[in-house]
């Protein structure tokens, strides 16, 4: 069943993981019209992998071995796939190299039939376990590598691997306590030639239509002989510390208003200046500020960025233009609009704008309207029903 039904979630997901601390592999989840090569190949076909790569949207990336190609990756971006040639054949052809890894970020900016099948797996979740503060990116991995090209490696958020196929993949998982055992009680990634770690790992043999569960703090690589896709789903619950200081803080920075009158003094060379004590009263005053309003409205507005986008995550993402994604004709003919799955337009009255204002959320971006009888009718054709039970 695609998605999964709230059973699963429910019941079957937290039985076979251990409520979320094992890897478990659940067999042919994917349906078969959405495995195989042919979406991502698309990518390549159309140009909209480059393009995005161009603003930003996205980043590519070629690997031989453990090297990565920045010349290579040039070559497969400017080239022009064959209208019947796979992805396989045409980076071959292109770059001369029999065995190579191609790893793709945000790839849910670049490919919507994946946005959208994808989205709707992890709304199916969402909607049971919540959804990551952090949101989710999808991280494709092509290519016949021998192994990852990050060695085995320690994961830092729990994860589903997607496997597309055409090829099998062998992926094999190990503790923490069984890896720093190998390494002598390093955590660092391990590269080169591990052959004899393997038998210590826990082997997943990933057919065409697999997801593999991969909880964090699980070391692990990806090995494969013939040519296959697997598409990552990290699940970024960052630590609230870290949310705060690396995207709410930023943010808040922003509107610091650059007040000339408040100039700063000079600094003395000498320690012990009087403007260490200035600073650290700036800031607690800029603390206090944010902690009584500002981070209550951020994490309001953010929250809504974040569902409106489909979970996928809007750190980093670069800006779209609001009346591309809510046009102003949609409104004179609300059936002509239709966001596709997993985004929805959200919306809140009086969230950072005038009582008789509402503020819109399409797509992670937002914009302020007057909140009148016919475009709050707009809206509410909006609504999409919440994902039954099943």
């Amino acid at each position: 069943m695609w998605p999964p039904s709230r059973t699963f979630w429910t019941d079957e997901f937290p039985l076979a993981t251990e409520n979320g601390v094992k890897p478990f592999l659940f067999k042919a989840l994917i349906p078969q019209p959405l495995a195989g090569e042919a979406i991502f190949a698309e990518t390549l076909r159309n140009g909209t992998l480059a393009g995005a790569c161009r603003t930003g949207s996205a980043k590519a990336r070629v690997y031989i071995n453990e090297d990565r190609r920045e010349d290579l990756l040039c070559q497969v971006m400017e080239g022009q796939i064959g209208s019947n040639e796979d992805v396989e054949t045409y980076i071959h052809r292109v770059t001369g190299e029999r065995r190579f890894g191609f790893v793709v970020n945000n790839l849910e900016r670049v490919s919507h039939a994946l946005a959208e099948q994808l989205g709707l797996f992890l709304s199916s979740m969402f909607s049971v376990r919540g959804i990551p503060i952090g949101g989710v990116e999808q991280v494709s991995f092509a290519g016949n590598y021998s192994s990852t090209a990050f060695g085995i490696h320690e994961g830092f958020e729990h994860a589903f691997l997607c496997h597309f196929g055409p090829g099998t993949k062998h992926f094999y998982c190990w503790s923490q306590g069984t890896y720093l055992k190998l390494t002598g009680g390093s955590r660092a990634p391990t590269f080169g030639d591990f052959t004899d770690w393997l038998r210590f790992g826990e082997l997943f043999i990933m057919e065409p239509g697999d997801i593999l569960y991969l909880p964090a703090r699980v070391y692990h690589v990806g090995c494969q002989s013939e040519y296959s896709l697997s598409v990552a789903l990290p699940l970024y619950t960052y630590p609230l510390k870290r949310f705060v200081a690396k995207v709410i803080v930023p943010s808040l920075l922003e509107d610091v208003p650059f007040e000339e009158e408040g100039m700063s003094y000079p600094i003395p060379l000498q320690r012990g200046s009087p403007l260490h004590d200035g600073i650290a009263q700036e800031a607690r005053g800029l603390f206090n500020h944010w902690s009584s309003s500002a981070i209550e409205l951020f994490f309001d507005q953010y929250l809504l960025k974040l569902r409106s986008n489909g979970g996928w995550e809007i750190i980093n993402k670069p800006p779209e233009h609001f009346d591309d994604l809510l046009p102003c004709d949609a409104m004179n003919d609300p059936a002509s609009y239709l966001l596709p799955e997993p985004y929805r337009a959200l919306w809140q009255r009086g969230l950072n704008c005038e009582g008789d204002e509402v503020r819109v959320f399409v797509r992670g971006e937002s914009k302020v309207f007057k909140a009148e009888p016919a475009f709050m009718a707009f809206l509410e054709t909006q609504q999409k029903p919440t994902m039954p039970s099943r």
